[in-house]
């Protein structure tokens, strides 16, 4: 889910056409690495004219907890570890 945004910003992110057909609660949208390069760069420079804050997090898909995957992005939370980190 998208909050409030520049609409450059806003415009960079409807270009991703596909989304889940349901709601998963506490999860994160993550782009693969095709997603990336598709579409993540260009969310980075629509951000970056508008000086929309962003940070970009890489990690590794066995550090996720998947709910849902496509080519482009991956919906999931982040595993803890059992020290809570």
């Amino acid at each position: 889910m998208l909050g409030v945004c520049e609409a450059e910003v806003a415009d960079a992110w409807l270009d991703i056409t596909s989304s889940p057909k349901r709601l998963f609660k506490n999860c994160r949208f993550f782009f693969t690495e095709l997603g990336w390069d598709t579409f993540g760069r260009n969310v980075v420079k629509a951000c970056m004219r508008t000086k929309t804050d962003y940070t970009v997090v890489k990690y590794k898909e066995c550090k996720i907890d998947v709910f849902w995957k496509d080519k482009y992005q991956v919906a999931g939370r982040v595993r803890r570890d059992r020290y809570g980190s």
